[in-house]
Order: structure tokens, then sequence, then C-alpha cells
């Protein structure tokens, strides 16, 4: 029983690196797209419905980096201290959230869609911040 428990751990321990490098890649996929996103989507000309309408779809996929970024505090954070990380994390993201959708409904009557550009520096410094940890994952990666 102890050597089955064992063997679950090595492969949990094993596969935690792999798992870590996946989470960064999607969240910087994600901040990637959103961040392209705020950036182009004012380019597409109103009368563009079908393609506004495609780059939204696409857009609400970008949003997937919340769950990433849940996974990579749960990996990464010292257990003592996990749960203070998600829930500042959370607390964090949900104010981000707020101030972005009061921003959004001042700018977007004034501006149109080019206020839009206004939320690239989330997903930019996002990935500005999330760059040392890919950093990281990929020469442990290389270096198996």
């Amino acid at each position: 029983m102890k050597a089955a428990a064992h063997g679950a751990q090595n492969h949990r321990s094993q596969s935690e690196p792999a798992h870590r490098q996946r989470a960064c890649v999607a969240a910087a996929a994600a901040l990637a797209g959103s961040a392209a996103m705020c950036l182009l989507y004012p380019l597409i000309p109103a009368e563009a419905a079908a393609i506004q309408l495609a780059a939204l779809f696409f857009w609400g996929f970008c949003v997937a980096d919340s769950p990433q970024f849940s996974a990579l505090s749960a990996s990464l954070a010292p257990p003592p201290w996990l749960g203070s990380a998600l829930a500042a994390q959370n607390g964090i993201g949900f104010s981000i959230t707020v101030a972005s959708i009061v921003v959004m409904s001042l700018a977007l009557p004034a501006w149109g869609t080019t206020a839009l550009k206004l939320l690239a520096p989330g997903p930019l410094l996002g990935l500005i911040a999330l760059r040392p940890l890919l950093l990281r994952q990929e020469r442990k990666a290389a270096s198996r």
C-alpha cells in the first residue's frame, strides 16, 4: 500500500512541472490574444458585423487566463499560504474587472470602440509579469 502511495506521489511530482509549463503557456496565449484584440478590434469597420462577432467570440476564449493563473498560484504558492494567495489573487482580479467595467462604461460612449485600447496595458503587463516564470519553466524543461 505504501509503495502505491509513493508511486502516485512520484508520478504527481514528475507531472507537476509539465502541468505548470502548460498552464504558463496557456495563460500567456490568453493574455497575448486579449492584448491583440484590445488593439485590433477598434480597427474592424462598423459595417463588418460578422467579423466583429467572430472577433468577440475569439476574445471570449481569451478570458481563459483566470483559471490558468489560479492553477499556477495553486502549484507555486507555499502550502501554508495557498488559501491567502488564492483569495488575494481573486480579490485583485475582481477589483480590476470592476474598474475596467467602470472605465469602459464611461469611455465607450465618448470614444467608441477606440476606447478598447485602454484595456491593452492589462494583458501586456500580465505578459511581462509572466515572462520570468515562462523562462524558468522553459529552462527546467530543457534541462530534463
